[in-house]
């Protein structure tokens, strides 16, 4: 555990615990999984757990998908959002992922202590946080998650459409 309050899994254990998930859903009767993530080093352990689940149970009627665009794609969509609006939403814990959390749950941020932290894109400072979330807010955590949940939507829609 790097940070106090953080949950570090093992890439097998995010696996396991996923896959797990994902057959009892099918097991339930589900027709259709949508396996997505919301952190980086996950991605390609949830890919390849979607893949492997698809292949397994497409011959059944059943469908395994891993969609990455509400992550990837929109990290991309939301950088060029804020440049356009001279903000550096980049780092962790930092514009993005305040806004973000702010317009879920207010209770969750206290603004009196925001500070910046390391700078973007290298490493964290002693809390866990790169960027700077002093500009923060409500609205731009709508702006953000609405990029977000567009992304995934369109992806699994697409996805869906194309059966692949």
């Amino acid at each position: 555990m790097r940070f106090p309050g953080t949950i570090a899994l093992r890439p097998q254990t995010y696996a396991a615990v996923n896959e797990d998930v994902s057959r009892s859903l099918i097991l339930a009767g589900f027709k259709t999984v949508v396996i997505l993530g919301d952190h980086g080093d996950g991605q390609a352990v949830l890919k390849e757990v979607a893949g492997r689940l698809d292949a397994e149970f497409r011959p059944t009627g059943v469908r395994v998908f891993f969609s990455s665009d509400g992550y990837l794609k929109s990290r991309e969509d939301i950088l060029k959002y804020a440049s356009a609006h001279g903000l550096d939403a980049d780092g962790h814990g930092g514009l993005w992922d305040t806004s973000e959390l702010w317009a879920a749950d207010a209770s969750a941020v206290r603004p009196r202590l925001m500070v910046p932290g390391a700078p973007a894109g290298g490493a964290l400072d002693s809390h866990g946080v790169s960027g700077d979330p002093r500009r923060a807010s409500v609205a731009l955590g709508k702006v953000f998650a609405k990029i977000r949940v567009d992304n995934a939507v369109a992806e699994i829609r697409r996805m869906l459409a194309e059966g692949k």
